[in-house]
């Protein structure tokens, strides 16, 4: 089964309708440099009213203490990181994971030392993802056997089924492929993206 996190939500009308059809885990953008950016407390306010979804907080090169202050305000149950942390900073933050940009078998062997679960995405240089931008999925056809990944990187309805195909990853994350402008999403791309998603359960 394929799960789908939607990432970069910034309103609650967004969230409540990724809830009506069942997705599992939404993304919520901490990096102030990111049009998506929201902040601890329209996340807690995602935690209160909906306590079964998994809320994961988006960060860049945080200290520890930003991650730890941020998961206790925000009730966020995951950390994803997407600056130039460590292997051994990733592992220090037991919640947390790597977004890795691939373009090479290189940068595939560079994402196994970061553990059991990593995000695959585009390489977006200083935008740090949700650049619309997809990558050879192939690369990671393999990488999907040994870990949990998540594919992201330019996903939108009428490609994700062939990125499930090639990639078999065990979720798809989706952010301006559901956009109609950063941090909105369209109602009518979140239903297709759904859809066609859930056509590989």
């Amino acid at each position: 089964m394929i799960e789908i996190k939607i990432c970069g939500v910034t309103r609650m009308a967004d969230v409540e309708l990724c809830v009506d059809l069942g997705v599992e885990a939404l993304g919520l953008n901490f990096w102030p440099r990111s049009p998506r950016c929201v902040d601890a407390d329209f996340a807690r306010r995602v935690r209160d009213a909906f306590p079964q979804l998994e809320l994961v907080g988006v960060f860049v090169n945080p200290s520890s203490e930003t991650l730890r202050t941020f998961r206790e305000q925000a009730g966020l149950n995951a950390l994803q990181l997407h600056g130039d942390e460590s292997p051994d900073f990733v592992r220090a933050h037991a919640c947390a994971y790597k977004a890795v940009p691939v373009a090479s078998e290189a940068d595939v062997a560079h994402a196994l030392s970061f553990g059991e679960r990593i995000l695959v995405d585009a390489p977006a240089g200083a935008l740090r993802g949700g650049a619309g931008e997809t990558f050879d999925w192939t690369l990671v056809a393999g990488l999907s056997a040994k870990r949990h990944v998540t594919l992201a990187g330019g996903l939108r309805s009428t490609n994700v089924s062939l990125a499930i195909e090639v990639a078999r990853p065990a979720r798809v994350d989706v952010a301006s492929g559901v956009e109609s402008a950063p941090g909105v999403k369209d109602s009518a791309k979140l239903r297709a993206f759904v859809e066609a998603v859930r056509a590989h359960r």
